[in-house]
């Protein structure tokens, strides 16, 4: 088997991801939440394997179920950040684009303090409505992300 194609070269055995392959994984994940085929507060591992199956077919790689689920989490974690940001008391929201936006003054002293959230300020979030269809009403974030408009905006 070719590691390139496996997404394992240089990582340690660790998974790799692209942006297409992991909007791929939420996609496929998002439609079985629209199709109500999951009906419960997490996936079962048929859903994992499933996904895992669908991803070598469409691109090649080599994915197991638990490296889905593993992969899933990695999304959640990032969901359940970008409600907590944004509740900052001076962030706005575009639903248009996704954009969880801070005026220059807010945005450079958050930024001092928390590098790691430029990656989502002023920024489109690509995967914002697939992770919503997926955590939205399962996670428990507060008020910020539950009480979104939720309109169908999910397009898969």
């Amino acid at each position: 088997m070719d590691l390139a194609l496996s997404g394992v070269v240089g990582t340690g055995g660790h998974a790799t991801w692209t942006s297409s392959w992991s909007g791929f994984m939420l996609s496929y994940l998002a439609n079985l939440v629209v199709n109500g085929t999951k009906t419960s507060s997490s996936y079962k591992m048929v859903h994992y394997n499933a996904c895992a199956k669908a991803l070598q077919e469409k691109y090649g790689i080599v994915r197991s179920g638990d490296q889905i689920k593993n992969h899933l989490k990695t999304w959640q974690k990032k969901f359940r950040h970008i409600c907590d940001l944004r509740g900052l008391s001076a962030a706005g929201w575009d639903e248009d684009t996704c954009t969880i936006t801070l005026d220059a003054e807010h945005y450079n002293n958050h930024v001092k303090d928390h590098k790691a959230d430029a990656d989502f300020l002023n920024k489109p979030l690509e995967y914002f409505w697939k992770m919503h269809t997926i955590f939205g009403s399962t996670m428990a974030t507060g008020q910020v992300c539950k009480g979104l408009k939720y309109t169908s905006r999910y397009r898969g």
